[in-house]
């Protein structure tokens, strides 16, 4: 169990920084007016991987053994590996504002990850551990709210390479993009979660005579 879980934490990382690399790749090396179809392949590629990567995986381990879902990833990875060092090449404009490490705007992160960060903290905490009036949640979100105001002015006047271009904000294209992504993405959550709901209650009604659920879950859902 040790190894299954560094192992999947590993592939975390992995896959965690391959999903930020390529939209870091398409935003520096593909023009503005052919990203979409770009990041549109990327979003299918991504939306099948996560639809069928469960039952893919379970039907490996069930018949190869666990240690194949991660042996399998290999080719695919040294095949990303090949291209990208055979086909990615450094931009003009990095020879121009800088290179390497020089082009991160740490500023700017730091506050967009932190605000973010405190913003879940607060979501997460009321109405579940804490009412919804209690100081600990007020103060989450209005902390929140100043770092990320904080973040807005430090990309809009201060960052030299802004991680988030305020006039991308304001750009008819950009704008239905997002609008797009933000849909295609909450119906893909929502046809997980619907997912979820049926096997719930598939068991629900298969096994209500049984302790197959926690105890409140069980009373929550079965009884």
């Amino acid at each position: 169990m040790l190894t299954l879980s560094l192992a999947r934490a590993l592939t975390g990382i992995g896959g965690g920084g391959l999903l930020t690399m390529s939209t870091v790749i398409l935003s520096d090396l593909v023009p503005f007016h052919k990203r979409g179809i770009y990041q549109a392949i990327n979003n299918l590629t991504m939306g099948v991987g996560a639809t069928l990567g469960a039952s893919l995986g379970g039907f490996i381990a069930d018949n190869a053994g666990w240690r194949w879902t991660f042996f399998l990833q290999l080719p695919f990875a040294m095949f990303g590996i090949l291209v990208g060092f055979l086909f990615v090449t450094d931009s003009e404009r990095a020879t121009r504002q800088g290179t390497g490490l020089r082009q991160i705007d740490y500023l700017g992160s730091t506050l967009l990850v932190g605000g973010l960060a405190i913003q879940l903290m607060g979501m997460n905490l009321g109405g579940n551990e804490l009412p919804w009036g209690s100081p600990v949640v007020i103060g989450c979100l209005v902390i929140s709210g100043i770092i990320l105001a904080t973040f807005l002015y430090v990309e809009g006047w201060v960052a030299e390479q802004p991680v988030l271009p305020l006039s991308v904000l304001t750009e008819g294209a950009s704008i239905t993009q997002n609008l797009f992504a933000a849909g295609a993405c909450t119906a893909v959550r929502s046809t997980f979660s619907f997912r979820l709901l049926i096997e719930r209650l598939y068991f629900c009604f298969r096994y209500s005579s049984k302790p197959y659920f926690p105890s409140r879950l069980q009373k929550q859902d079965c009884d």
